[in-house]
């Protein structure tokens, strides 16, 4: 991940189309707060077991992003 090997903070973001997906539906971008770089707990080589718990993690808040509307 570009976030764990440079420090950065990620930003959730979800889409959510309202109705059927078709041309000219109106579309809503959620922004989530960001997950600051040190909450990743990431060590200095992450392993792939480190990676996806934090792809989780990610995931998890997008979800909840959506799952809002």
């Amino acid at each position: 991940m570009i976030a764990a090997m440079t420090g950065a903070d990620v930003i959730p973001v979800g889409i959510v189309f309202e109705g059927k997906l078709s041309f000219r539906k109106k579309v809503v971008v959620k922004y989530g707060k960001p997950v600051h770089s040190e909450q990743l707990a990431l060590s200095e080589k992450p392993s792939p077991k480190e990676l996806k718990a934090v792809k989780l993690k990610i995931m998890d808040s997008i979800t909840e992003l959506v799952e809002e509307n």
